[in-house]
């Protein structure tokens, strides 16, 4: 979908989605998981960051909708200078905001972090 240590995404061909979805058939590719850039933070306290990680989730959201994906993989991010009940909000302020209105058949989950960051 986009680098996933990077920040960049190119819009993809009506070819490359049609040549890409006959590819999951032909080879019997099923379920398509597609995983979020590591950089992407929902528990950000600076707003930047947050507002980054919304624009990506909500942007991959659609495009693995367009490439009949059916699970988009993300890392909870870290709370760092506020507290864990702050950080747990933020990511349900961001997958709230976005899921509300989402009509699409893409299932979103949370990836635990192994042991890494606040």
């Amino acid at each position: 979908m986009r680098n996933p240590r990077g920040r960049g995404a190119r819009t993809f061909t009506e070819d490359e989605i049609d040549y890409f979805m006959a590819s999951l058939l032909t080879h019997n590719i099923d379920p398509v998981v597609v995983h979020i850039p590591y950089i992407c933070n929902p528990a950000a306290a600076k707003e930047d960051l947050y507002e980054f990680a919304h624009q990506v989730v909500k942007e991959d959201l659609e495009r693995c909708n367009l490439i009949g994906a059916d699970y988009l993989v993300l890392h909870p991010g870290s709370y760092t200078t506020s507290t864990l009940e702050q950080g747990i909000d933020r990511i349900a302020q961001l997958l709230n905001d976005i899921l509300d209105n989402y009509t699409g058949k893409v299932t979103v989950c949370l990836e635990t972090m192994a042991g890494q960051g606040t």
